[in-house]
């Protein structure tokens, strides 16, 4: 929608925009907070682990080759994109939280 009020910024091209950047651990502390507060038991997979997991599967083609390259990714510190397009747009003024998106995903997986 913000795209639509700004078509300056937005004609002819892909908008890279977020709501929020945070951290796996944020996150699983997001959602041990909306489903009780319990710790939950998690397991790590390093990144050598990752990156031999992410050739494997591009090596047999799986549809899913994607998730591991994006992990890696993300596990490295990195992102897909230098810069989001959000100052473009003013799209820092309406964001879902991170809380938002747990409890969204927790009520889609509970439905």
């Amino acid at each position: 929608m913000l795209a639509l009020l700004h078509p300056e910024a937005s004609r002819n091209k892909a908008l890279r925009v977020n709501s929020f950047t945070t951290t796996d651990l944020e996150i699983l502390h997001e959602f041990e907070k909306q489903t009780g507060g319990e710790p939950w038991k998690v397991s790590y997979t390093g990144l050598p682990e990752l990156e031999k997991l992410e050739g494997e599967a591009w090596a047999k083609g799986v549809p899913y080759a994607t998730l591991f390259t994006l992990h890696r990714i993300w596990a490295e510190g990195g992102t897909l994109y230098e810069k989001r397009d959000n100052r473009l747009i003013e799209g820092d003024a309406i964001v879902e939280t991170l809380q938002e998106a747990v409890a969204e995903s927790i009520r889609v997986q509970t439905a």
